[in-house]
């Protein structure tokens, strides 16, 4: 008995001993590691369990690009979940108060770092995995503390951080689950990054070692959409079966079997007539009406594939008719512009999908950029391309006669009332069709007390709808009271004699159809922006020349459509022969004939610059194209002889700026301003009364610079000495007496006020050639002498005439 009590009592000093968490026998450590595996840890397991359950559910997959690898959510959704982040850690710490001996602790810290993380709650999350990384004793808790790490610097896109993890796990030897675990983290940088190829190799590492049926099922779809995305058919196909045989969840099954059909292999005719019935088999069940869109839009890209453009745009159609889902509808509307992009070359059309895409489309796209660039860059050629147009057919009705031009009008204005009706009873549709779909969606839905497909009359709720529509067709509304038969009853339809708490009637409130009222357009607006007055004809000519220049250079530089930027660059040349972009416009040509190595046609168009415009700029850079980089040093030297001999100009030493320009012009002939030194030493010539000389300086001017920035001031001048006459001769000469100050002042009012703003393009701080530069405020011209007028300037330091 005695041996008992004394057993008995040494058990209870073990018992006492092993409950130690301080203790580091085996018997304590035994009964630690027991008790928080089986209890706290169990439990806080069980809600992670849950947690990662209501975030899968919530996340809406987007199954028109690369499946998301982990759940996506927002901070939103987050704070619903923050009783169960709260209960999670509440048990986690447990473990980590009471058994601190536990080999348990170390995963105890790991969940509370997973609550944080989920609760997107990053910098506390990334200090717990820190934490169990330095203070924690089993190395595999370490490694999946550090995984965990990783996958938090990538999701706050920390990728610098992610890489010197990513780096030192690399180089470390992990077991099966933290294999899985890390593959799977790196396997979200690469997709974050659209480096899928990369992403696939990791996928393939980590699926051997995932247990969890439908984690398996979604990482094999993504692999197999992967290998679809880069033409891998077999393979892809490969990847869809096995997601079957796997047996996922309803939708990612779906979405599987309608992915097969685009990587079947298609050897014959029946092969396809197999497809298309496999199609319609799928838009025939019912289970699938809210993929409808989906499943059209799959069907257009299959169309398009096998090169059916016209019934693939169809089908496209069809998908944004559905008007299910905003998402699908955005990569509907993408896929339509694609095709008219690169297929139809329709850039007009492509850019209004574009636009319409762009929309809804998330932002979170990783193309997003990608295709909001492509859209600008169409809705600038559409610009371009509306402002042609229309100055065209400005162009067009200014040249019309009267009754033709009223008759247009009129035919316009009854076009436009035509539209508007359209419009207006397309918009009416779509909405008796919007209220069709809302009350389908009433009727068919399950109601408390029974559903529709329940047999007894009372608990079906669509037999009790409808049979209630067919009460107030035949009776009218009544309220339940006796005698509700008799004839002589009143019947209204006002609410208040409607004493009506059953299910509300099926039929859809109708849309109430006003009465159609077009807005006329004024016809005297219309008039007012035809230009019939030369000034307003020139101004349409002069944008839709500009139009065509910037269309070309769409086509050429930004869609890479150097064919189509020849033909516009063409229509300029041909449609403006004096417009001042011709050098510029043909040397563009020049080059493209060049990189399309059409060797007749670029000796063609370079013969045309350097004959008709041998002095340009892009005469010289066909001659060297180097010439632009081994005339810098020479342009700074000419420009500042051409400063120094416009002052003397200014100081009107006319003699020495002369002797001056023709030592320049010899030291450094065919320079860049060659052209501002010829026209001021025609000028010199005027001011020193040599008419004869002035004029035949401004005519060969003219022909020899037609290119230059200041040819609209040569011809100005030129205007001015043409309408000036002596009062005895038509000659202009040293000889004429009458050349006095009264008739110069006389002449200057012969001279236009534009003559005037174009005076200072002679000043050297004008760069010549500037033709896409605004011209500077003018400085008037001296009234004595009006012919050849000088730019008034400050006469300070000039220099002393030799």
């Amino acid at each position: 008995m005695r041996s008992l009590i004394l057993i008995g009592i040494i058990f209870q000093c073990l018992l006492l001993t092993s409950c130690s968490q301080e203790s580091t026998g085996r018997i304590s450590k035994a009964y630690h590691n027991t008790t928080a595996r089986f209890n706290a840890y169990f439990l806080a397991k069980e809600k992670m369990i849950e947690i990662e359950n209501a975030v899968l559910q919530k996340t809406e997959n987007d199954y028109n690009k690369i499946l998301d690898l982990y759940p996506t959510y927002d901070t939103n959704f987050a704070k619903t979940l923050r009783p169960m982040f709260d209960e999670c850690i509440k048990k986690s710490s447990l473990p980590i108060q009471w058994h601190k001996n536990s080999k348990w602790v170390d995963n105890s810290y790991i969940l509370i770092g997973k609550c944080r993380l989920y609760a997107l709650d990053y910098t506390n999350a990334s200090a717990t995995f820190k934490y169990v990384n330095a203070k924690g004793t089993d190395e595999n808790d370490k490694h999946q503390a550090l995984i965990l790490l990783m996958r938090t610097y990538i999701e706050t896109k920390d990728f610098t951080n992610a890489l010197i993890v990513d780096d030192f796990l690399s180089k470390e030897t992990l077991n099966k689950d933290n294999t899985r675990d890390f593959a799977l983290t790196k396997a979200l940088f690469y997709q974050l990054h659209g480096e899928y190829d990369k992403e696939a190799i990791q996928l393939e590492i980590a699926l051997p070692n995932i247990k969890v049926k439908d984690q398996k099922s979604r990482v094999l779809f993504i692999l197999a959409q992967i290998y679809q995305l880069y033409q891998e058919d077999e393979k892809s196909h490969d990847k869809y079966q096995l997601v079957l045989k796997n047996n996922p969840p309803y939708e990612l099954s779906f979405f599987t079997k309608l992915y097969m059909a685009q990587v079947t292999s298609l050897n014959s005719t029946s092969d396809t007539k197999k497809i298309y019935k496999y199609f319609k088999k799928l838009l025939k069940d019912e289970k699938n009406k809210e993929y409808k869109d989906k499943m059209y839009y799959e069907m257009g890209k299959f169309e398009l594939k096998q090169n059916n453009i016209d019934a693939g745009l169809n089908y496209l159609k069809k998908s944004v008719q559905e008007d299910l889902s905003p998402v699908q509808k955005a990569y509907s509307y993408l896929k339509m512009g694609e095709v008219y992009y690169e297929k139809v070359k329709n850039y007009k059309v492509a850019q209004n999908y574009y636009d319409s895409c762009l929309a809804t489309l998330p932002k979170s796209n990783l193309k997003y950029k990608e295709i909001e660039l492509r859209g600008k860059i169409l809705n600038d050629f559409v610009e371009q391309l509306t402002i042609i147009e229309l100055q065209d057919s400005l162009l067009l009705l200014a040249n019309m006669d009267k009754l033709a031009l009223d008759k247009f009008l009129d035919q316009a204005i009854a076009l436009d009332i035509e539209k508007q009706k359209n419009k207006y009873e397309a918009d009416l549709k779509r909405k008796e069709k919007k209220e069709a779909q809302e009350a389908n969606k009433t009727n068919t839905s399950t109601l408390a007390f029974g559903d529709g497909n329940a047999k007894w009359y009372f608990y079906n709720s669509q037999l009790l709808v409808s049979g209630k529509a067919e009460f107030i067709k035949k009776w009218g509304p009544r309220n339940l009271e006796d005698d509700w038969r008799r004839s002589g009853k009143e019947t209204s339809n006002s609410d208040e004699n409607v004493n009506d708490n059953s299910l509300e009637s099926s039929q859809p409130n109708k849309i109430v159809k006003e009465e159609f009222k077009a807005i006329p357009l004024d016809k005297n607006k219309l008039l007012k922006t035809i230009p019939f007055e030369q000034e307003a004809k020139d101004s349409a000519v002069y944008k839709s020349a500009e139009a065509h220049f910037k269309l070309g250079r769409i086509y050429k530089l930004k869609l890479k459509e150097p064919i189509n930027a020849l033909e516009t660059y063409q229509k300029h040349l041909d449609k403006f022969p004096d417009n001042k972009r011709h050098t510029e416009v043909m040397y563009a040509m020049y080059l493209m004939y060049r990189e399309l190595e059409e060797p007749a046609k670029e000796t063609a168009i370079k013969n045309r610059i350097l004959n008709e415009y041998p002095h340009s700029l892009y005469a010289k850079l066909i001659k060297n194209p180097n010439y632009l980089i081994e005339n810098k040093v020479i342009t700074a030297e000419i420009k500042d002889k051409y400063r120094t001999i416009f002052m003397y100009f200014e100081a009107q030493q006319y003699a020495l700026a002369d002797t001056l320009i023709g030592k320049a012009l010899l030291q450094y002939p065919d320079n860049e301003i060659e052209d501002k030194f010829v026209l001021l030493k025609a000028i010199i010539k005027g001011k020193q009364r040599d008419y004869t000389g002035y004029k035949n300086d401004l005519i060969e001017f003219k022909e020899k610079y037609k290119s230059s920035a200041a040819i609209k001031y040569a011809n100005q001048l030129l205007e001015g000495i043409n309408n000036y006459v002596a009062p005895d001769t038509n000659v202009h000469s040293k000889a004429n007496p009458q050349l006095n100050d009264s008739t110069s002042n006389k002449s200057i009012n012969q001279l236009s006020d534009s003559t005037k703003n174009e005076a200072n393009i002679l000043k050297p701080e004008t760069a010549i050639p500037s033709s896409d530069k605004k011209e500077k405020e003018t400085i008037p011209i001296q009234k004595q002498d009006a012919i050849a007028p000088t730019i008034e300037t400050k006469k300070e330091n000039l220099p002393p005439q030799k």
